[in-house]
């Protein structure tokens, strides 16, 4: 398993959020090359980093901010994400293992 993650693109989210954004960009044009044209990476990569500059702006890189209610409900997306891994172990095999 290792080393198939070590084969993994960097995310091209994570680099604009570390001023890495040409190294962004290039991760973006190998991973969405063959479905998309360049200008629509290159706007797709304005929209990651203007969202990375407007989460720095409201300082919601800290993890208490992941508690509250802001702008973009980092409370509630939390509670959807948290809810959808439990749901996920309530399906399938766990479901039936769990009944004996």
């Amino acid at each position: 398993m290792l080393f198939i993650i070590m084969s993994f693109p960097e995310n091209p989210r994570w680099l604009a959020a570390h001023d890495r954004e040409v190294e962004s960009l290039a991760i973006l044009r190998r991973l969405k090359g063959h479905a998309l044209d360049d200008d629509a990476i290159v706007r797709l990569h304005g929209d990651i980093v203007r969202a990375v500059e407007e989460e720095e702006a409201m300082n919601s890189r800290s993890w208490r901010t992941i508690l509250s209610t802001d702008k973009i409900h980092s409370r509630r997306r939390l509670f959807i994400a948290c809810g959808i891994q439990a749901f996920q172990q309530l399906g399938g095999i766990n479901a039936i293992i769990c009944q004996h």
